[in-house]
């Protein structure tokens, strides 16, 4: 019962708010590390942007509206007209600098097949705006929040588009600041006519207060009392308009929760006095929606007559004079709350939440002949974590589902809609493979990439697969699948595959849609072994690295010393470990060539990304490289004819003092080695990796 439940912050501070939402969803908020992610509280789920199991039938994937790693969403309100879908949402992503929630606003305007970037509504300032409503006709966008400005007293702030969404209005106040809170807004909107209705504590305790404009928002009537109840608290649930019409559901405080009506038949300058529209028998009965179709009326509420919170539906045929009998639209044994409707003659679209399935999921009822007979429920949702506050919409043939879902630990805005989005042709964008290095004491070999822009689109990626070969060129075989899971960086580690596993490995990393669509990382990441034998080595680092200190290079060599040649400055450089002043020698790329003085027989073996082409300056006479290519049909000849080199030199262990030798110019060059090379003039060498 989210919204009653939400609906009493209004004299609280903003303090008091956040312990109430920690409350709701079950996450500590107002610790120093409230927003950090704790990976271990994690639900493990086998596809994080749709059901693992038992999709329904003909719905979309679930993909995320809200950032997929900052938001801390609640309370989505949506609105839909043609192709266009609305959705204003609060969200606590801000507090963790230390700043307040805010509305932030996102659309489609293509029936959810893409959607533009997130925009936030309200002020950035130190104080919430929260519990945004959102209504649409035409091009006409209007949003009504609360707001703390300025204090902790709410008040109601709006803000308008005239173009789709594509532009706002700066923030209006729409009440005025004076010590009590004005709160839980509902607004209808038709052509230019606003109207809206809140809950106000002015009078003591909660009532409802009315206004309108009929001018898009640029002069408003007076405030209206719509409500009269000393006994207790009255508060706005539903409001919707026809013509002259405006319909209002609210909920009342009679010692326990009941629902009311109240209406207007003058575009609202007289009221009638709200009347019980269901058994009032003592137990809980809170509204939840209210929906008009010329002259029907439409409601559901929450009833707990029957132990449990079911929804019902009844409707009024002749304007809300008279109300046909009670229709209960779920069958739960544990608690369905949050109804929402979207109707459309003769169908009428049910969508709440329902805990009978272990935790609340969404679940979805239609009907095609005004309630006259009903269609099974259908769940909507198969994840584990709170999926809850569900809004449902009708836009042409599609029916649009926004809600809040708590799958990744903090809660998200989550879309999908009926029908689905048609056979998924195109592929996914690619993600980035950023690194690759030893870890685990160099046993293991860790790739991290970041994820593909698309994830959490409709159409988008959903999974990550990692593939290994022994060569370059392939084939590559899958090692694992990953699941996206809004993070901003993946990890993961192929375990033995580094120091102790002679094979040179090369690995890919690819993203996957929902239609089985991939698209590959453009770079490969690998790893290196070259066994080094007692006594001076020539060696290089083929792979590029993350860290290019000498230590973690040279980490899994038994050594005493390891040296370089600048040609630069004619200067050699050198480390020592064994030593206080180890040397100049710190830093080491995959274009150097490295003498290493082996202490122990052992192995040089290193992982990074594999250079897809390399370009070395040469000076003009001795230089030391590396050879970072795994071309194998690369030669002493195919490096002098590209470089305009004189001499090679190559490492021999057989040949002291100097340990060097000529090669022949049709032996190819080998990968890990480093080579001395003259050239008559400073020129370049660029190599491609294979």
């Amino acid at each position: 019962m989210w919204r009653m439940k939400y609906r009493y912050v209004g004299t609280l501070s903003l303090m008091m708010t956040a312990l109430l939402i920690s409350v709701l969803f079950g996450v500590q908020i107002l610790s120093s590390t409230m927003f950090l992610p704790n990976d271990e509280s994690r639900p493990a789920i086998d596809n994080q942007y749709g059901p693992a199991q038992n999709e329904p039938q003909g719905w979309s994937p679930d993909f995320i509206l809200s950032d997929p790693v900052l938001s801390f969403a609640a309370a989505p309100s949506t609105g839909a007209n043609g192709s266009n879908i609305h959705v204003a949402w609060e969200d606590w992503r801000l507090a963790r600098e230390g700043r307040a929630f805010e509305v932030f606003y996102r659309r489609s305007t293509d029936n959810g097949v893409t959607w533009s970037e997130e925009m936030m509504l309200s002020d950035d300032d130190i104080e919430g705006s929260g519990s945004p409503q959102i209504a649409v006709n035409g091009d006409n966008v209007f949003v009504v929040w609360s707001d703390c400005r300025g204090s902790s007293v709410k008040e109601l702030y709006y803000a308008n588009s005239s173009d789709n969404g594509e532009t706002w209005s700066e923030n209006k106040a729409l009440t005025s600041d004076d010590g009590f809170n004005s709160e839980w807004p509902l607004v209808a909107l038709d052509e230019d006519m606003i109207h809206i209705v809140w809950g106000d504590e002015r009078d003591g305790q909660h009532e409802v207060y009315y206004r309108n404009s009929n001018d898009g928002g640029a002069t408003w009537s007076e405030e209206r009392r719509l409500t009269n109840w000393t006994l207790g608290t009255d508060g706005p649930d539903g409001i919707d308009i026809y013509e002259f019409y405006v319909h209002v559901l609210l909920t009342r405080y009679v010692g326990n929760w009941e629902s009311f009506y109240t209406r207007s038949e003058d575009g609202g300058s007289t009221w009638s006095s709200p009347i019980p529209i269901v058994d009032m028998d003592g137990r809980n009965s809170e509204s939840r929606d209210l929906s008009a179709s010329g002259s029907m009326v439409n409601i559901c509420w929450m009833d707990a007559k029957s132990s449990v919170a079911e929804i019902f539906y009844r409707n009024s045929t002749d304007n809300g004079i008279t109300w046909n009998p009670e229709v209960r639209i779920s069958n739960s044994s544990v608690e369905a709350e949050q109804c929402h409707m979207a109707i459309s003659p003769p169908d009428i679209h049910f969508a709440w939440y329902d805990k009978k399935a272990g935790n609340a999921e969404i679940f979805y009822r239609n009907s095609t002949d005004m309630a006259v007979s009903w269609n099974e429920e259908v769940r909507l949702t198969y994840v584990n974590g709170l999926s809850a506050q569900p809004r449902i919409e009708l836009s042409g043939n599609y029916i649009h589902l926004v809600w809040l879902d708590k799958r990744f630990g903090d809660p998200r805005i989550l879309y999908k809609r009926h029908p689905d989005f048609g056979a998924d042709t195109t592929p996914p964008q690619a993600p980035v493979l950023l690194s690759a290095s030893l870890t685990n004491n160099s046993r293991d070999v860790q790739l991290g990439w970041s994820p593909s822009s698309d994830e959490g689109s409709v159409g988008g990626t959903i999974q990550y697969s990692v593939f290994r070969s022994d060569k370059i060129e392939g084939p590559y075989g899958l090692l694992s699948r990953i699941n996206a899971s809004a993070s901003p960086f993946y990890v993961w580690t192929d375990q033995g595959a580094g120091e102790g596993d002679p094979n040179n490995y090369f690995y890919r990393v690819c993203a996957a849609d929902t239609g089985d669509n991939t698209a590959c990382a453009e770079n490969q990441a690998g790893k290196f072994t070259r066994a080094l034998s007692l006594g001076p080595n020539l060696v290089s680092i083929p792979l590029i690295q993350s860290n290019e200190s000498i230590e973690t290079a040279l980490q899994t060599v038994r050594y005493d010393k390891a040296w370089s040649y600048d040609s630069l400055s004619g200067k050699w450089r050198w480390h020592m470990g064994f030593k206080s002043y180890k040397g100049g020698l710190w830093s080491v790329n995959h274009t150097l060539g490295i003498w290493v003085n082996v202490t122990s027989d052992s192995n040089l073996t290193v992982a990074g990304m594999v250079p897809a082409q390399t370009t070395i300056h040469l000076m003009g006479g001795w230089n030391l490289v590396g050879f970072p290519s795994f071309n194998s049909t690369y030669t002493v000849s195919s490096l002098k004819t590209s470089a305009g080199v004189v001499r090679v030199e190559a490492f021999d262990s057989a040949s002291p003092p100097h340990h060097l030798r000529i090669p022949n110019d049709t032996e190819p060059m080998q990968l890990g080695y480093g080579y001395w090379i003259k050239a008559e003039m400073e020129t370049t060498w660029t190599i491609k990796s294979s």
